[in-house]
């Protein structure tokens, strides 16, 4: 699955979702050092689409926050597996 996210981000790198769900792979499966290391990539990339991504890029609330804040919102609510 980790490589299918990372396929999915290298793909589409305007895609805020992919990047949402490969960090939460990172923080359920991997270290510090990885979630660091897909949030420099994310940053780099500077996505702008995406159903979630964009919905919690242009609420009200959120217009104050920087892209690592919005990622993490979009990021602690995603499920990967149903439990």
């Amino acid at each position: 699955m980790k490589k299918w996210l990372e396929n999915a981000c290298t793909v589409n790198k305007d895609n805020g979702d992919a990047w949402a769900y490969r960090l939460r792979y990172e923080v359920e499966f991997g270290n510090e050092d990885s979630q660091k290391a897909v949030i420099e990539d994310f940053l780099a990339a500077d996505p702008h689409h995406g159903f979630a991504w964009a919905h919690e890029l242009k609420k009200v609330d959120n217009w104050r926050k920087d892209k690592v804040e919005i990622l993490k919102i979009v990021t602690r609510d995603i499920k990967l597996f149903d439990e």
